[in-house]
């Protein structure tokens, strides 16, 4: 035997040894041993044998993924691979039907009392950019009240039409909305005595058309912010008209670290009302200009707006003007650990008073009432909110504001026979009555919601006034309201809303010389229920229940409302 072959047998069974030592020591122990391995042939790597580092480990505490078993073998010659991968199939994944999105729908519902309701939207992107919607709704009910001596129908219908663009560094709408109403002055005071003709000549239906015309600006500017202009002209059938333009706009100086906040407010309004009414043939015209300048800092954690209010009032018609002074401050502070803030202030302005305004809140306001602004003197508030767990938010406020000239609603008396025989002159009609008071005020909100599937909320003002010899005519101390959603499966939803309105006063004036005596209006519990069912992609149906309770109360004096009111329909998308 050659001294050739001899060294390779050993080489060979040196290995073949080694390597079935090291898998024994495997099969004992599946960790590293302190055993010394030497190894005889040298070593000279080279750069691709060098361990690569990455300059920044991408390392996340929280998500610590089990170790590997580590394993160590050592082949000295080619072993044949008997594994074969097992070809399989992917697994299929279930895709759901992404859900239907139309831009159009038209739903029309009718219940008890002749209630009809109805509306159409309809949304056209005309490009990437711009896009035209439209809105017309309709209310209407052939009334019922108990009780009630007078017609007590009405109706509401309004059309919307807006043009918007937005591009990269500016954005606008423009917008024109018209709106026609009808109601009746049905309050007759079970007190009143008038003749049978008397009663067969009242004709109490009246109504309104306002014309509402406006467009918002939007520019990504630095000096020049926003800008939004508003036109409304407001007319009854009782020759009453009234016009009414705002503007108001947004500008920031820039001033190194803290620039100027420098929003700017203009309000013009005039009006006339009729020589048959109660203020025969009065006139009125004001002009308003606000500035309110600010500055934001931070000061310790606290973010903080220090700044005044200023407000010139031009009365034309009196040649009275007036210039008002008011705080603007603002104060927050922020304490992410616990997801809460506090938060404090003191602001107070000028804010128009309206016909338009009095008939949106009131719709049996006289065709004649007098009109002037209404100054908030200031309003200092102070409270915290946040989050917790997610799912619950909260809030607590508490305010103390003293106001002039609050225009409070005041039930007209009987007018006299030198009037004429007017359809609201019968102890049937209000107008307005300024009042000055101060008041301190705590609200509270209190929210839960799990998302997509339910949410309530919950929030409550009382309210205590210092007003000799009573509190604002038709202002409750006390109201609560509770709003929730629950989502019960993909084709049905419910909503539930209740509200509490807490007793209010109220004065009744029997004849023009104001004498009359204060009444106080019970409070009121009112429990509205929404039922939504999908039965297509297009096409569901809904049911409505209005003042469940079925309590007849009075919303303002003399003037009940539908008892239950129960209406379903269905609304089509496409």
């Amino acid at each position: 035997m050659s001294l050739f072959f001899k060294n390779n047998v050993l080489i060979v069974v040196f290995f073949l040894g080694f390597f079935g030592f090291s898998q024994n020591k495997k099969q004992e122990s599946d960790t590293l041993s302190t055993e010394k391995v030497v190894i005889v042939k040298t070593f000279n790597p080279t750069i691709n044998d060098a361990f690569k580092i990455h300059p920044e480990p991408n390392f996340n505490e929280g998500e610590k993924a089990p170790k590997d078993p580590l394993s160590f073998n050592i082949n000295s010659v080619p072993v044949a691979s008997t594994f074969v991968p097992e070809k399989t199939k992917s697994i299929a994944v279930k895709k759901e039907n992404p859900e239907a999105s139309f831009k159009n729908y038209a739903l029309l519902g009718v219940g008890n009392f002749g209630n009809v309701l109805a509306e159409a939207f309809s949304s056209i992107d005309i490009n990437r950019e711009s896009q035209f919607t439209a809105l017309l709704e309709h209310q209407s009910s052939q009334g019922g009240i108990k009780e009630v001596r007078l017609d007590d129908f009405y109706y509401d219908t309004g059309l919307q039409l807006s043009f918007g663009k937005q591009q990269k560094r500016n954005q606008w709408l423009i917008d024109l909305e018209l709106q026609h109403q009808l109601y009746n002055w049905y309050g007759l005071s079970d007190n009143l005595e008038i003749t049978e003709e008397q009663f067969n000549a009242i004709d109490p239906s009246h109504s309104f058309v306002d014309v509402n015309l406006g467009g918002n600006l939007e520019l990504d500017n630095e000096i020049f912010n926003t800008a939004n202009i508003r036109f409304r002209h407001f007319r009854d059938d009782y020759e009453s008209t009234e016009n009414n333009l705002k503007l108001n706009s947004k500008f920031t100086i820039p001033l190194n670290d803290n620039p100027i906040l420098l929003p700017v407010e203009v309000d013009y309004l005039s009006g006339e009302f009729a020589d048959n009414n109660v203020f025969e043939g009065s006139e009125y015209s004001f002009l308003i200009v606000g500035i309110k300048p600010s500055v934001a800092i931070k000061f310790r954690g606290v973010d903080v707006k220090i700044g005044v209010s200023g407000f010139l009032n031009n009365d034309f018609e009196n040649s009275d003007l007036t210039l008002s002074i008011h705080p603007n401050l603002t104060a927050n502070y922020n304490f992410q650990a616990y997801n809460l803030s506090i938060f404090g202030g003191a602001t107070g302005g000028v804010k128009q008073n309206t016909y338009h305004k009095a008939a949106e809140k009131n719709p049996f306001i006289a065709p004649g009432i007098g009109v002037r602004p209404t100054n908030q003197m200031f309003n200092l508030f102070g409270g915290v909110q946040g989050q917790w767990q997610e799912n619950f938010t909260y809030m607590l406020k508490g305010e103390a504001e003293f106001v002039k000239d609050y225009a409070a609603f005041i039930k007209n008396p009987v007018l006299n026979s030198a009037t004429g025989n007017l359809n609201y002159g019968f102890n049937n009609s209000f107008g307005y009555f300024y009042q000055d008071y101060k008041a301190a005020k705590i609200t509270g909100e209190f929210g839960y919601e799990e998302e997509g599937l339910f949410n309530v909320l919950l929030r409550t003002t009382y309210a205590k006034f210092n007003q000799t010899p009573r509190q604002p005519l038709n202002v409750p101390s006390f109201t609560s309201t509770i709003k929730g959603d629950y989502i019960v499966n993909s084709t049905w939803k419910i909503g539930a809303s209740l509200f509490y309105v807490g007793s209010r006063n109220s004065f009744d004036q029997f004849n023009d010389d104001f004498l009359g005596s204060f009444m106080e209006l019970d409070g009121y519990v009112d429990f509205n229920l929404r039922a939504d069912y999908k039965i297509t992609d297009q096409w569901s149906a809904f049911a409505l229940g209005n003042n469940l309770t079925g309590q007849n109360y009075e919303r303002w004096l003399d003037y009940p409302v539908q008892g239950i009111q129960l209406l379903v329909g269905a609304k089509y998308q496409f």
